[in-house]
């Protein structure tokens, strides 16, 4: 995805009045750490108040939730602490 269609990319993020590089960045740390980021570091390192991250990461979430409600796992699966 381009950081240009964000603005374009569904319900979610539609309508966010943040630049398309702080939710990226968002996506990214929250992706990040193996047991994710609090609100509070996120609107630190982003540049956003707390509310906005709190928001953002919920967005987030929801989005990740509705793209695997779709396609479930199947089969057998493996994961690797990395």
């Amino acid at each position: 995805m381009r950081v240009s269609e964000l603005g374009h990319c569904g319900d979610h993020f539609s309508q966010d009045p943040n630049a398309p590089h702080q939710l990226v960045l968002g996506i990214y740390r929250m992706s990040q750490d193996k047991k994710g980021i609090s609100a509070l570091p996120l609107s630190k390192e982003i540049g956003v108040s707390y509310p906005t991250a709190w928001l953002m990461q919920h967005k987030i979430r929801k989005a990740m939730a509705d793209r695997d409600q779709g396609s479930p796992l199947q089969d057998r699966i493996e994961v690797d602490e990395g």
